[in-house]
């Protein structure tokens, strides 16, 4: 900023004194310029049709036609800009850029570029502006406002200000407007960081609040928005540039301070951490639940993840598997043949097991139909002798392979127990005729 003040000055001063200084001061009157110090250049203002020239405080510069004023008390102020400090009587080491900047102001450390620019900076420090009315009738202190009309009439204190007509009203403390007229309702809060365009609250008190994106709006008081408030297909990335839902994080999730156990009230889902501080999705209010994580499968609650959007489902408060290949359990299960649902090692301990069966075919009942066709025993002996095991029967090496069908075996365990059956039926009839002989056979001998 100095260094544009300089080269202006030096420009205004190798030009300007000679074209106006020369033509409106009569070569026979005399100049003065009050203390050594101070420096005044433009149209010299008239007074009885005799030229003066405005002498002021200490180590001032004046630039621009009636730039600055003759009761200045100041030191090291710089007015540059027709009528710029024209009404300003007090302050220091001011910089006043542009028309009727800083016309009125009495604060100090004070700067301003553009025409109006903390025109009216009535008691206001520390405070640098930028644009057309920018801070124009400010009287905070250590604001930054940048923009046309960028904090017009700030009373609040560090406060910045970016864009046209962003905090025109502020009185609060603290805030961050940027945007155009982003905070334009603000008057007593503070606290709140509002970015986009119409961005900030329907509130004018609000604290602490934070929106952002376009027309985001806040409408409670320590509360973070992102994105248009009414605006349903706004997305949110975490790690990713193209999100797909409202919020999509790529990486990993941390959550601290959640409750470990059940909230009071009526909630049907909710968030909880356990002792380890994973995250799990709990159903009513006292929900049995299945716990999942990368590695292992417990009971201890329903993590949440894409991984369980995906796979898991909650149906009439039933946890249902949605994946193609099943469910994992325990550790070292390398092999993992297609049709099973589950795979387990270490073993399942329960107090009851029920396999359901399809339909009745799936049952051995048929060795009872009457076309139904078994071996003679000598058939079966025969059988033995060669393989080693009984007919329809897997053996030990297709067991170890294809591992032991609970139901299938039942069922084929039944159908040997129902032909045995049947063989035994067969050899009590046999028994019986023979029984009936043998007592033929002894009475014909007596």
């Amino acid at each position: 900023m100095k260094k544009i003040v300089y080269l202006l000055l030096a420009f205004v001063i190798s030009t300007t004194i000679k074209a106006q200084f020369i033509t409106t001061n009569p070569a026979s009157t005399p100049v003065t310029l009050g203390s050594d110090l101070n420096m005044a250049v433009g149209k010299v203002i008239k007074f009885n049709n005799l030229p003066v020239i405005k002498s002021f405080g200490t180590g001032n510069a004046s630039v621009g036609e009636n730039a600055g004023n003759t009761g200045h008390t100041g030191i090291q102020n710089t007015f540059v800009g027709i009528i710029s400090g024209n009404l300003s009587t007090i302050g220091d080491y001011n910089t006043f850029v542009g028309g009727a900047s800083g016309r009125s102001s009495t604060g100090s450390f004070n700067a301003s570029l553009g025409a109006n620019s903390l025109a009216n900076n009535i008691g206001g420090n520390y405070n640098t502006a930028a644009g057309y009315d920018a801070g124009r009738n400010n009287t905070g202190t250590s604001n930054l406002m940048m923009g046309t009309s960028a904090g017009f009439g700030n009373t609040g204190n560090s406060n910045v200000f970016l864009g046209t007509s962003s905090g025109t009203v502020n009185t609060g403390t603290g805030n961050v407007f940027a945007g155009f007229q982003s905070g334009i309702n603000n008057t007593s809060g503070l606290g709140n960081l509002y970015l986009g365009a119409y961005a900030g609250s329907a509130s004018p008190s609000r604290q602490r609040g934070t929106a952002i994106g376009y027309q985001s709006k806040v409408e409670q008081d320590d509360a973070v928005i992102l994105g248009q408030w009414d605006n349903l297909s706004v997305k949110i990335g975490i790690g990713t540039a193209a999100p797909t839902d409202k919020l999509h994080v790529n990486g990993t999730v941390r959550f601290q301070g959640l409750p470990t156990d059940a909230p009071g009230g009526t909630a049907v889902q909710y968030l909880v951490a356990d002792a380890t501080g994973k995250v799990y999705l709990y159903t009513g209010t006292a929900p049995a639940r299945l716990g999942v994580d990368e590695n292992n499968i417990s009971v201890a609650g329903s993590p949440i993840g894409s991984s369980f959007n995906e796979n898991w489902t909650l149906k009439n408060d039933y946890l249902i598997n949605k994946n193609k290949r099943g469910i994992i359990i325990g550790q070292g299960i390398t092999s993992m043949p297609l049709g099973y649902g589950m795979y387990v090692s270490d073993g399942i301990l329960t107090e009851k097991v029920k396999v359901a069966i399809k339909n009745s075919n799936d049952w051995a009942d048929y060795v009872f139909n009457k076309d139904y066709k078994k071996l003679t025993l000598t058939e079966v002996e025969k059988y033995i002798n060669t393989n080693k095991h009984l007919p329809n029967i897997p053996s030990a090496a297709e067991m170890a392979i294809e591992g032991n069908d609970l139901h299938k075996t039942d069922v084929k365990l039944l159908e040997k127990i129902e032909e045995l059956t049947l063989y035994m039926i067969e050899m009590k009839k046999e028994n019986a005729q023979m029984k009936r002989q043998i007592n033929s056979l002894k009475r014909k001998i007596k």
